[in-house]
């Protein structure tokens, strides 16, 4: 009864890794067409976006959490009330600050592409 239970599972397994590799392979062949070397230079540059914004999300939302902690302690409010919404007020400020600059990175890319 396992054996035939595992057989029907396997198969389907393979069913469907097959139809989705047939597919992907195939958008990616008719994609190639009209890629060029640029398009793996932009690989490159969102990796290196998404380390920038996860840094700057880690350091304002650190720092977020700091100030929350000072200001609890000087204005005397309970454990943790102010530490929590200023880590996500930090972390929000970093998102908001890292979607400005990629914005202002796409658009000066733009500009330096010559139209014929």
């Amino acid at each position: 009864m396992a054996i035939e239970i595992l057989a029907i599972i396997g198969f389907w397994i393979t069913a469907i890794t097959f139809i989705v590799y047939f597919f992907k392979n195939r958008r990616l062949r008719h994609s190639m067409n009209v890629m060029d070397k640029s398009a793996f230079k932009y690989k490159k540059k969102v990796k290196q976006l998404n380390a920038l914004k996860f840094g700057m999300v880690l350091v304002l939302g650190a720092s977020g959490f700091v100030i929350g902690a000072i200001l609890e302690s000087l204005l005397w409010f309970d454990d943790g009330i102010l530490i929590v919404p200023m880590t996500i007020i930090g972390a929000g400020a970093g998102l908001i600050l890292y979607y400005t600059y990629s914005v202002s990175l796409d658009r000066d890319e733009d500009d330096d592409v010559d139209v014929v």
